[in-house]
Order: C-alpha cells, then structure tokens, then sequence
C-alpha cells in the first residue's frame, strides 16, 4: 500500500516516541490526538478516511512511501540528465533529451514552481 510521506512520518514518529505495540492501539493514538500529537493527529485521520483494517494491514504487511510531485520531477528531471550525458555524442538523442529536459524547466517556469534539484540548485 502506498502512503504519503507525511504519514510515514508520523508512523515513524509514533513508533520512536512510544512502544511499537501502541501503533496497533488506536485508544491510544486518538487520546494523544485529542492532547494535540500532530503525528497521532495525522494516523487518526487516515484510520477515518480508510478504516481500521487497512490500517492495521499497512503496519502488518508494510507500506510504500508515495513520492511528491516534486520528487517525481526531480527524479524524472535527473533520469533525463543522465541520459542526456550518455547520449551527448548521438545527435538525435542530444536532440530528444534537450526537448525533454526544455520541457521539464519550461513547463515548471509557466507553472512558477521551483524544485531544487531541477530549476533551483541547492
């Protein structure tokens, strides 16, 4: 199952800052929720928005990290480059991969998102 980074995090959080059992204790996650754990906060409305036994199936059989879109672009963007370097004496493919990577800054510009990584060195 994948998850957003942010509840991975809070997982992670709670399992760090508890025992691993109270993971499994959803008493005890939505009393720390209700004394403002922004951790237990965000696993409480995830149990809400897909019930008790995909969450229990998450912590037993493990979880995927979902990843930003900026990661995405990133990734995506670096791929890109790498290709871009190996192909540098190809024509054609120096072509196609400076289109693609034109695209990638051009499409971030017209949208003013920045990425470090891609259109922000950081």
């Amino acid at each position: 199952m994948k998850i957003s980074k942010q509840l991975a995090k809070s997982i992670e959080d709670i399992e760090y800052n508890s025992s691993n059992d109270q993971l499994y204790d959803l008493s005890f996650i939505s009393s720390q929720a209700n004394s403002g754990w922004e951790s237990c906060k965000n696993v409480m409305t995830f149990v809400q928005s897909v019930g008790r036994a995909k969450y229990f199936e998450l912590l037993v059989n493990g979880y995927e990290v979902e990843l930003t879109p900026e990661e995405k672009v990133r990734n995506y963007f670096n791929e890109t480059h790498s290709e871009y370097l190996d192909a540098i004496t190809e024509t054609l493919g120096e072509q196609r991969l400076c289109g693609r990577i034109d695209g990638i800054l051009e499409t971030l510009r017209l949208l003013g998102i920045t990425i470090e990584g891609v259109n922000v060195n950081g």
